[in-house]
């Protein structure tokens, strides 16, 4: 009573790989900030590609679970970050082509000043089409979620060795196209069977892949 509202904000540490490796050494990096209650998702979403300089941030990964909190969770509670680490999840999305809009010139708005009037029809169209395109992101990282959760209790089951559920883990946070559309047609035909095999052809390949390119 009488004291003035307290603004609830985390500190949040996140790792992504899989970054420009102009920018990073490996193409991994971790990096801080303060999550304030009330942020904009999509202002968050913007200052989370800026530090690590890649688009597509979806969600958080908590590194203790495999849980997965999208953006508008952590934006309206930033209570919910009470881990050490979480780790970016980025949304499947094709590779822009040559002379299409990079990440460098798709810095949000929402990073300058706010105090411009959006009052017109042209803002309200904007705003419209931006929560459209974030329900639409959220339905994405909640698939990945799914699919880290199955990544788990397979590897609880010990039906794919710690290595393989590690890689696929890595590979689902870097929304791998072949993950994704695994996801799309267990979702279509419901074969447990076959989404295992494939995962497990998926993190062969790609620990393959590791092996052939150490020193």
């Amino acid at each position: 009573r009488g004291r003035a509202m307290e603004v609830s904000a985390r500190r949040l540490r996140v790792v992504a790989d899989g970054l420009p490796r102009a920018a990073f050494a490996g193409g991994r990096a971790e990096v801080e900030l303060v999550v304030y209650r009330g942020i904009d998702p999509r202002e968050l979403r913007a200052l989370l590609e800026l530090r690590l300089r890649r688009a597509g941030v979806v969600g958080l990964i908590d590194l203790r679970d495999d849980s997965v909190l999208s953006l508008s969770v952590v934006s309206q509670a930033p209570e919910v970050l009470d881990g050490p680490l979480y780790k970016v999840l980025y949304q499947a999305a094709p590779q822009p082509a040559a002379g299409s809009t990079s990440f460098a010139r798709v810095q949000p708005q929402l990073l300058r000043n706010r105090s411009a009037s959006l009052s017109d029809s042209d803002s309200d169209s904007d705003s419209d089409s931006d929560d459209a395109e974030l329900a639409s992101e959220e339905q994405i990282w909640l698939a990945q979620a799914r699919l880290l959760m199955l990544i788990t209790r397979l590897e609880d089951r010990d039906e794919i060795d710690p290595q393989a559920a590690d890689t696929l883990r890595r590979l689902t946070a870097n929304a791998d196209r072949r993950l994704v559309a695994a996801v799309q047609l267990f979702v279509e035909d419901g074969d447990v069977e076959e989404l295992r095999d494939t995962l497990q052809r998926v993190a062969d390949i790609a620990l393959e892949g590791d092996l052939g390119s150490a020193p």
